[in-house]
């Protein structure tokens, strides 16, 4: 009877211990395979992920560098403008301005003087590209806006001496009102396509306006 319930006692480990033993063996190889499917998703989310366009990537660039139309900020309320040539308010802005008056010349730095089309000149002269504005203080508190000359292709300076009436030739800046720029006056700045009478038109474009004290 002892050696009975001794072998059914001995019996009763071995079966626990193989139940434990099988167990561990389960909840190893579940653990493995978790752990393994857990490894994958991980480098497969690395692998694919990819920084969108306001990241930096690898190369150290800042997302998207393109120049919206909105950057080329206005340094003048069109609704204070008067328009003594044509009205290019509603033109699209495609370019910045750099302004530089002196030594007998005015400099207007901007990138689309090799790219606007050309058209010939009124006059039959040379083809030209655009027109220089200047904007000019009225008794109204606000600007008279007015061409004053022709651009060539690539051409980007004018000499200072032909900004004045004779070359504006509209009221009040007519050839016989002796106007021209007061030293120390700020006025402003901008070059256009074509936009003065008897000129074909080619693209409705524009740099925006910039203000620079003539010398």
């Amino acid at each position: 009877m002892k050696d009975s319930v001794k072998r059914d006692k001995n019996s009763l480990k071995r079966d626990i211990g193989i139940t434990l033993l099988v167990g561990f063996i389960v909840a190893a190889g579940v653990f493995f395979v978790t752990g393994c499917e857990e490894i994958e998703q991980l480098w497969d989310e690395i692998s694919n992920n990819e920084p969108d366009s306001g990241e930096t990537g690898d190369n150290g660039d800042q997302g998207d560098h393109s120049t919206p139309n909105s950057d080329f900020v206005d340094e003048i309320d069109l609704s204070t403008v008067t328009w003594k040539h044509q009205n290019v308010s509603g033109w699209e802005v495609v370019s910045d301005l750099n302004v530089n008056i002196g030594g007998g010349w005015v400099r207007l730095n901007y990138d689309k003087a090799s790219v606007w089309p050309r058209v010939n000149a009124p006059n039959g002269g040379d083809p030209i590209v655009g027109n220089p504005w200047i904007f000019i203080p009225n008794d109204e508190g606000g600007w008279d806006a007015c061409t004053w000359e022709w651009l060539r292709p690539g051409q980007q300076q004018k000499p200072m001496r032909v900004v004045n009436g004779k070359h504006i030739k509209v009221k009040p800046y007519t050839p016989t009102s002796g106007w021209k720029p007061t030293s120390g006056q700020v006025y402003g700045w901008m070059v256009s396509t074509p936009a003065r009478g008897g000129t074909p038109n080619t693209l409705d474009h524009r740099t925006r306006i910039v203000l620079f004290v003539w010398p």
